[in-house]
């Protein structure tokens, strides 16, 4: 397993994501439980959570199966976790987004308690690209909160180039979570996190629950490569993603261990530079 590293930390090329397993109609608590340890098991060390990942009547539900997962398992207080702030479930289908000061403060003292940590690895803005977000109000407050201790590693989500570069002049920014796939390429933000030196968590790196399909019918020169190598064109899009300049770790989601597994070893892949230049437009 490639790694990289978030602030000073060294993490895995390859992150777990939870947001299927509460989000789902009915979370499959087990299941979920399984795919972490299967992933700590073949070399994960980062998973991604968030406040917004949970059931209608749980305050936090991912945050508190993590939780609950890490805490069976032997390794569980080595692994890193990022989560996420300044958006919240209201309802079936609500999603408000409170990018506040006060809001991401009760935020990080709500995810110390579901997640059983005295200090958060990853705190992330989750919604910066919301208008009505002041991008340094909600900065300034997470350097605070870096500062007491409460979170180690400040980062954004769903940003622009602009907008970091307005967060970067008020703290240092540890990461950004943006959405980067093949099928939804995000060259600007890409460039700019590689010529800074700012890792890059890529979610729906596989395009979503409905994307298999498209992925083989859109990315021939993927399909290809895949053939050749007897790898599936999801475990050859993880290999790539984690071959690209930028410090790319794509966030996956998966319930089930088996498929997690595959992901784990794709991540591994060293793809040769003529494949890579087959697959990069």
């Amino acid at each position: 397993m490639r790694h990289i590293a978030i602030g000073g930390t060294s993490v895995s090329r390859l992150a777990l994501g939870g947001a299927s397993w509460s989000l789902a109609d009915e979370p499959d608590i087990d299941g979920a439980i399984a795919t972490i340890h299967a992933a700590l098991e073949h070399g994960v060390t980062l998973l991604d959570t968030a406040r917004a990942y949970t059931t209608v009547d749980h305050p936090s539900h991912n945050e508190w199966l993590i939780g609950k997962a890490l805490a069976a398992h032997p390794d569980g207080d080595s692994v890193f976790v990022a989560t996420k702030g300044g958006h919240f479930r209201g309802g079936p289908a609500e999603f408000p987004v409170d990018g506040s000061p006060a809001a991401l403060r009760r935020d990080c003292e709500q995810s110390l308690r579901m997640l059983c940590r005295e200090t958060l690895d990853l705190f992330q803005l989750h919604r910066a690209d919301d208008p009505s977000t002041v991008v340094e109000d909600s900065v300034g407050e997470l350097a605070a909160l870096r500062d007491e201790g409460k979170i180690r590693y400040v980062g954004l989500c769903n940003v622009t180039t602009e907008q970091l570069g307005k967060a970067r002049a008020v703290t240092r920014i540890d990461a950004v979570q943006n959405r980067c796939s093949p099928l939804a390429r995000d060259d600007e933000m890409l460039a700019y996190c590689a010529r800074e030196g700012i890792p890059y968590l890529a979610y729906s790196p596989l395009g979503g629950k409905s994307a298999a399909r498209r992925l083989a019918d859109e990315l021939p020169t993927f399909r290809r490569v895949a053939d050749s190598r007897g790898l599936s064109v999801p475990q050859v899009v993880v290999a790539w993603l984690t071959s690209l300049p930028a410090a790319v770790v794509p966030v996956v989601g998966t319930g089930r261990p088996g498929h997690l597994v595959q992901l784990a070893e794709a991540a591994t892949v060293e793809l040769t530079a003529q494949e890579l230049a087959s697959l990069t437009p």
